[in-house]
């Protein structure tokens, strides 16, 4: 029952990020983009599962690239809630 229990929530979690309206990435701590939801495609106009493998950098404006990474090692250091 237990493992059925999780494999429940799991699918729920998966399947409440993937039909969000807002767009969702999660980057691991090289900034490497290992899941985006299909919002995010369409916000940043790059087709589904393009996104996958991409630095988070490619998707941040040039004049803000320069500070992103050290704010990004920051969040890594000491990581708060914040809307990006």
């Amino acid at each position: 029952m237990n493992k059925t229990l999780h494999t429940f929530e799991n699918n729920l979690s998966t399947s409440l990020i993937e039909n969000a309206t807002e767009g969702i990435i999660v980057v691991n701590k090289s900034g490497v983009i290992v899941y985006a939801n299909s919002a995010s495609h369409v916000m940043f106009e790059y087709e589904l599962g393009t996104l996958k493998g991409k630095k988070i950098d490619a998707l941040v404006p040039m004049n803000s690239n320069s500070s992103h990474k050290k704010y990004r090692d920051q969040y890594h250091t000491s990581p708060i809630k914040k809307p990006m």
